[in-house]
């Protein structure tokens, strides 16, 4: 069984919908409030869908690409990731109907990318209601880094930032002493 997962910036009731009119045999589909997910921050839910057995997930946010740590999470956990189209905001202009049709005319070819699909690829579907899968696009994937690096350096500034707030705390320690004794001695 593959299991699909819609974020919350994909409606519930479209996942519902979904559900109401079959899913593809072997695909389990959900969505991310059913699970309790609702409000939690995309590396944390994504890390408990992939030790949950999760494989695919849809998300509405276009965002979740550029953000480096997310994208980096999706890859390293080897989640595959599939985007509604991008371009001009189509996908937000159809409204929740419009997104509704969309996304049940393209569930078939969603369901068919989850299981087959090499595992950390990212996918961007066309702006049609013409699902077709030769007309995804594949993404590329990140080259440089990996997610440990880049999270061992933010926690890095992190500390060398609480380093240098301490150091300013103690020359603004020092100051204040200084401009005590300057008081004590005019006195």
């Amino acid at each position: 069984m593959t299991r699909i997962r819609f974020d919350e910036c994909i409606s519930h009731r479209i996942v519902a919908a979904m559900k109401a009119f079959g899913v593809p045999a072997g695909i389990e589909i959900e969505h991310a409030l059913e699970c309790g997910d609702g409000g939690r921050a995309d590396v944390d839910w994504l890390s408990a869908f992939k030790a949950g057995g999760g494989r695919c997930i849809v998300t509405g946010d276009p965002a979740m690409r550029g953000k480096i740590v997310e994208r980096m999470t999706l890859q390293s956990l080897d989640l595959v990731a599939i985007f509604p189209p991008r371009k001009g905001s189509w996908f937000m202009k159809l409204g929740r109907y419009g997104q509704a049709s969309y996304l049940i005319r393209w569930l078939p070819v969603i369901a068919e990318l989850a299981p087959t699909a090499e595992a950390g690829a990212h996918f961007m579907l066309p702006p049609t209601f013409e699902p077709d899968i030769s007309r995804v696009e594949r993404l590329r994937a990140i080259r440089g880094p990996t997610l440990s690096e880049v999270t061992e350096k933010r926690a890095a500034r992190s500390r060398s930032k609480r380093r240098d707030d301490r150091v300013m705390t103690d020359k603004n320690d020092l100051v204040s002493l200084a401009a005590k004794k300057t008081i004590k001695t005019t006195a």
